[in-house]
């Protein structure tokens, strides 16, 4: 988990304040206290803070630049598969310099632009700059894991991770009477509205293009209806099922970190553990949260997990 942010004046030669982006990227410190960092160049200014998974040293640090100058990106996820894609971005004339998915994912945008979104394996919310079209790019991932808020507020544009960076930033906090009432009634606000007035998010599977005239576009570039349309006839749907979550276990286990599984005692990390213990990853760390009222406390559930595995 890492925090992004952002501000981009339109149509103004008004220039970034850099203590008012280094306050919206600290109000998103405790998702990434790794590292932090910033971008300002006149009217554009992004904003990051690090948990440093792949890549730890500092060759990961974000916002993060283009070889050729042209792009800057601010970017919070994991892309799993980064590592296939280096034969190709060598054979493209691209050096790989770090260690990190982050080179990789701003490389495909530099050679694809998002048509490359379909091949990647991960979750993700980015933002990038494009310094020669002047233009800001925002991406999330197929079902909107990662999260990105933003606001249209005083010929401003403004984005983060969490609403409260928008707030931070002097975007009004007011209640939307539409977003309260679809809260109680549904439990969340669906579509691109949120429970405050003038904050937005951008949607699951989205990418939101904002031009620094304030021209502003919204296309989706996943969609999950079509995808289980064109979904191949499952011919063995338990020995399917069994190696897709094997895999996705497997993929999740990309780190140059330990992992840790937070079991609840429940059948979902139950079985994500099973899985882990099944494909041989050994040096796992388990954890539990425990509840002193005993109708609510299964701990000794999640223990007995830990110990038939022979994880600590």
């Amino acid at each position: 988990m890492c925090g992004i942010n952002g501000i981009l004046h339109l149509q103004s030669q008004k220039k970034v304040d850099e203590r008012l982006l280094t306050k919206m990227r600290d109000s998103l410190e405790h998702r990434g206290p790794d590292d932090k960092g910033l971008y300002i160049e006149n009217n554009i200014g992004l904003g990051h803070r690090r948990l440093s998974i792949l890549d730890v040293s500092s060759a990961g640090h974000q916002p993060f630049l283009s070889d050729n100058g042209r792009y800057v990106m601010t970017y919070n996820g994991e892309i799993y598969n980064f590592k296939d894609f280096y034969p190709e971005l060598k054979s493209n004339g691209f050096d790989i310099k770090t260690g990190s998915d982050t080179e990789v994912l701003l490389k495909l945008f530099e050679l694809y632009g998002t048509k490359m979104l379909h091949r990647l394996n991960g979750m993700f919310a980015f933002v990038i700059w494009d310094k020669k079209e002047r233009k800001l790019t925002a991406v999330r991932d197929r079902m909107g894991v990662k999260p990105l808020y933003y606001s249209f507020y005083n010929e401003t544009f403004y984005f983060g991770s969490e609403q409260k960076a928008l707030f931070t930033a002097g975007v009004p906090l007011k209640m939307a009477k539409e977003g309260m009432e679809e809260y109680i009634f549904n439990r969340f606000v669906a579509g691109e509205n949120t429970l405050y007035e003038n904050v937005k998010k951008v949607i699951p599977g989205h990418i939101l293009t904002i031009h620094e005239s304030g021209k502003t576009t919204n296309e989706k570039w996943w969609d999950l209806n079509a995808e289980i349309q064109n979904q191949p006839k499952i011919n063995n749907p338990v020995e399917w099922f069994r190696e897709t979550f094997d895999d996705s276990i497997k993929l999740r286990m990309v780190s140059d970190v330990r992992v840790g599984v937070l079991l609840s005692g429940g059948l979902d990390s139950s079985s994500i553990l099973a899985s882990l213990n099944h494909q041989n990853f050994r040096e796992i760390q388990t954890f539990n949260i425990g509840f002193k009222e005993k109708e609510h406390n299964e701990s000794h559930l999640a223990k007995k997990m830990s110990d038939k595995f022979g994880y600590g």
